[in-house]
């Protein structure tokens, strides 16, 4: 009975966060998840990332934010993470249940760094991400499965 929110620009020219909001559908009241700050697990602040809600094998509640538009250069790196052109391909998982965020053990080849783009659960476990923009391209007709 949620919709989520996470991050995006507020206005002040180029300013980003990386807060996390809820929207309950059924009193429409909004709820701060995360506040936006620059701790060493969460995503840098940004816009344009593409963000999923699944269930983990424990039956917990989680949200995967991946890519976005950044500006400035991030206090914090995830490891594996290439950060272009104020792009990134990071990947985080908000836990809705005991809400911590969480660093993925990403393997194989990550999308390149990008924002802008389509992101959709395709089964249990399987994700689609289809084009956004690139630091080589502007608009990318590239499909990534994992």
């Amino acid at each position: 009975n949620n919709i989520y929110y996470f991050g995006g620009r507020c206005g002040h020219g180029s300013c980003r966060h990386n807060s996390l909001y809820s929207l309950n559908v059924e009193n429409l009241v909004f709820t701060e998840l995360y506040e936006t700050n620059e701790l060493e697990n969460a995503p840098v602040k940004k816009s344009s990332s593409g963000m999923i809600s699944f269930q983990t094998a424990k039956n917990e509640e989680s949200l995967l934010v991946v890519g976005g538009y950044y500006v400035g250069s991030p206090k914090y790196k995830q490891p594996g993470a290439q950060y272009t052109d104020n792009r990134t391909n990071e990947s985080h998982i908000f836990n809705i249940t005991t809400g911590k965020w969480i660093t993925p053990n990403v393997t194989g080849r990550r999308p390149p760094p990008c924002n802008d783009f389509t992101l959709l659960s395709l089964s249990g476990s399987r994700v689609l991400l289809c084009g956004g923009s690139a630091p080589d391209t502007r608009c990318s007709d590239v499909i990534y499965i994992a």
